[in-house]
């Protein structure tokens, strides 16, 4: 018979005591990224992308650890997450997942944005910065591009969009038949600089686009606040980005994850 540990993320199955853990789990557009969290502590983190087969190294935690709650902010449909319930499906146990949406971040920040018309990618970022007593612009560097102006009163002003250097890529693939791009995204050096060939010019012209996108907010809050703003980067591409930010900043790549552990702790999921 299991019982529970008290105030810990213990069972205990008679004499033996059992770990439990929580899954969080964010599905962006192109990929699924994860963290296993017990007790505060993250335990393992990865990435399953959608078209691949899903032999996830999650599964071997279901032989070591019991899940009590599966936490996901997903911008794609739920039914392409369906391979990975369906893998993980003994360790679920019936557990059914927990969808974020948008609208719980509401009351963390003040805005004329209507917080239900935000994806909740953007939201959990908001969540997880919008503590702070610093005003912030919090870019998350993914499929697309998002920058979002927070102020130092935790009032969200609102924020710009772009296509990331994938999702320009695929436009080009899909659209320009004479132009052959090769392999993905590499680390790129001087890319204010003119590309001199195709991919070049591609690659450099959507940094420099994401990198004066980044210091006009950071300059219209300035001006705003009468101070410098924090610059917080996350996303598959943020350290790639970041390299052409004018400012300093710092690199969160699990600030979504900060950001459904707060909700949490509010008790908002």
């Amino acid at each position: 018979m299991y019982s529970r540990g008290s105030g810990r993320s213990l069972l205990r199955l008679g004499g033996i005591v059992l770990r439990v853990a929580t899954l969080y789990c964010d599905a962006g557009n192109s990929r699924l990224k994860w963290w296993l969290v017990a007790e505060e502590q993250q335990l393992d983190s990865g990435v399953w992308l959608y078209q691949m087969r899903c032999d996830s190294p999650l599964v071997k935690w279901s032989k070591r650890i019991s899940l009590q709650q599966v936490v996901v902010a997903a911008v794609v449909e739920r039914e392409r997450l369906d391979p990975l319930w369906e893998a993980l499906s003994p360790w679920l146990k019936g557990i059914v997942p927990t969808f974020i949406a948008a609208d719980a971040i509401a009351g963390l920040v003040d805005s004329d944005y209507d917080l239900t018309q935000l994806g909740v990618d953007r939201a959990l970022a908001i969540a997880a910065v919008s503590a702070s007593a610093h005003a912030i612009v919090v870019v998350d560097c993914g499929t697309s591009v998002t920058v979002e102006l927070v102020t130092s009163k935790q009032r969200y002003l609102g924020g710009y969009i772009l296509p990331g250097v994938a999702m320009i890529s695929e436009l080009f693939r899909a659209h320009t038949a004479a132009v052959r791009l090769d392999g993905g995204v590499q680390p790129i050096v001087a890319a204010k600089t003119p590309g001199t060939n195709t991919q070049q010019a591609l690659l450099h012209g959507s940094m420099v686009a994401v990198g004066e996108t980044v210091a006009y907010a950071i300059n219209y809050l300035q001006q705003l606040e009468q101070q410098l703003p924090k610059l917080v980067v996350t996303g598959g591409d943020g350290q790639i980005m970041a390299q052409q930010f004018k400012h300093p900043f710092q690199l969160r790549p699990d600030l979504i994850l900060s950001g459904m552990q707060r909700l949490q702790r509010l008790g908002r999921v």
